[in-house]
């Protein structure tokens, strides 16, 4: 460690803590308390929060016979955590996180980005409104939606987005800039459908845009929401912008598309793909999708999860020799959709799921020493988990994942789906990957070698002609995306991109 880097808190969206730029892992805290510890601190950071407050938080009526003690055991987690014990200090009957620049919180970052917008003008304000809104990663303190201490907090970043959002929106369509009016004002009306502000804005950026069928229909769902809702018809501004709607006697500006709006190319070309893949929602059996970088198997697998609820996971390169790291991806992305998973699980299983997974509450026993009976218990887990959540795996980019979690999975999926002996009533699973890095992989090779023929292969290909004339109105440039380009969606998208850029 240099420590020449300040410590990072992300509160917007997953937890984060970063030291040096390198996320620490979850394990190096000890328990989910330290992190929650560290996220009630960092929202009054330079502020002492006395013992008793501190207390109510991580343990609410069920306090420890001895709060100070535990506590200062959850600091000292909390400091060697960090790295720098001197980040969380110690006052009068309290603790509190150091202020200054050897550590910083994107919460306060996003806050005093938007501050700063305020004070600007212009074409300066919209770019610096757009460079703090992009810091927003999610909700935040998303960890404790329902705790009582982070309700202020969480309020408080909420509203300041979403003014910010309206503010932007406003800003950008004064300005001319309609792809940034319309994209500030969606994001604002998606979150909250029923504000007039955020609505009507967005009727306003997209008749701007040259789309007032797109405005007209926005009105209708607004109009229909409010009287489902809350019993009421729209006010006399919105009535009288849908008075000039439907007269032309709003302006349209011609609408230029933003490079980036190509990343999001209509979803084609891939129906029978879709279908077999789609097979493991009715049967328990493993799907292997193959496919060149650029072929679009990230696109499929999200279309099968937008058809129905799948446990969806990612491997990534980073992680490729880290045991258990996809293992944990799965876990956590469990118990996401049912935090009480493990709850009923038995204490010996819960305690393996502890040991792979500090913020799971482990059973008195402790998990068993050694790694083969923990690996059993892992695999008994997974499978009660996943039989109860009725969801089959996706696990996308597998050539990143690790050896040790392969050979989990592979255990998992004989027990849960059609694949090797033993298999019984249970979900199926789908594995994307690219096959090149697949082939550097000794242990993801031996995998699809097992699985051979008893497992459902589908191949990515190249778009047809058909498929890319769908994405373009003109003959001569589809085409040319047919001659020039290797026909990948990727490819396709870059070349539109380029055109529009």
């Amino acid at each position: 460690m240099t420590g020449d880097e300040p410590i990072e808190l992300r509160l917007l969206g997953r937890f984060v803590v970063l030291r040096d730029g390198r996320e620490v892992p979850a394990a190096e805290f000890g328990g989910r308390k330290v992190r929650a510890l560290l996220r009630g601190l960092a929202i009054r950071r330079g502020s002492f929060i006395p013992n008793d407050v501190l207390t109510d938080m991580l343990w609410g009526a069920r306090a420890p016979a001895d709060p100070a003690a535990n506590l200062q055991v959850l600091v000292n987690r909390a400091r060697r955590a960090l790295g720098r014990p001197a980040l969380v200090l110690t006052g009068p009957g309290g603790y509190a996180l150091a202020g200054g620049d050897a550590l910083t919180v994107d919460a306060e970052q996003f806050l005093t980005g938007l501050q700063r917008a305020r004070r600007l003008d212009g074409r300066a304000a919209l770019d610096a409104y757009a460079h703090a809104l992009a810091g927003w990663r999610g909700e935040p303190l998303a960890e404790d939606s329902y705790a009582d201490w982070a309700a202020e907090y969480r309020d408080r970043l909420l509203r300041a987005r979403q003014a910010a959002l309206e503010e932007a929106a406003q800003m950008a369509l004064a300005a001319g800039d309609v792809a940034r009016a319309v994209e500030f004002a969606a994001a604002a009306a998606l979150e909250q459908p029923l504000r007039e502000v955020a609505v009507l804005t967005l009727i306003r950026a997209l008749a701007a845009a040259g789309d007032p069928a797109a405005a007209l229909g926005r009105y209708d769902d607004y109009r229909r929401a409010l009287a489902d809702q809350l019993g009421v018809d729209p006010s006399a501004e919105a009535q009288a912008l849908h008075a000039q709607l439907q007269t032309g006697a709003l302006p349209a500006r011609r609408r230029t598309m933003p490079a980036h709006e190509f990343a999001r190319l209509p979803f084609v070309g891939r129906a029978a793909e879709l279908a077999a893949v789609a097979a493991v929602l009715e049967a328990p059996e493993v799907v292997v999708v193959r496919g060149a970088s650029g072929a679009g198997k990230s696109r499929l697998v999200d279309a099968l999860a937008q058809r129905a609820p799948v446990v969806l996971v990612r491997a990534f390169p980073a992680e490729r020799d880290e045991p258990w790291s996809l293992a944990r991806s799965l876990v956590r992305e469990i118990l996401a959709g049912d935090a009480a998973a493990a709850a009923t699980l038995p204490e010996p299983i819960q305690a393996a799921l502890g040991w792979l997974l500090p913020e799971v509450e482990q059973g008195d026993g402790g998990a068993p020493p050694d790694p083969e009976s923990r690996r059993a218990l892992l695999v008994e887990a997974m499978i009660r988990m996943l039989r109860d959540a009725a969801m089959p795996v996706v696990v996308d980019d597998l050539q990143w994942a690790d050896a040790t979690s392969l050979a989990l999975l592979e255990a998992v999926l004989a027990r849960l789906s059609g694949v090797g002996a033993g298999a019984g009533a249970g979900v199926g699973a789908v594995l994307a990957l690219r096959p090149a890095e697949a082939a550097e992989r000794e242990a993801v090779t031996a995998l699809l070698t097992r699985l051979g023929t008893r497992a459902r292969m589908v191949q990515l290909g190249s778009l047809d002609p058909a498929a890319i004339a769908q994405l373009v109105d003109a003959a001569e440039l589809a085409r040319a995306l047919e001659t020039a380009t290797d026909r990948t969606p990727l490819a396709i998208a870059e070349v539109l991109r380029a055109l529009a850029a």
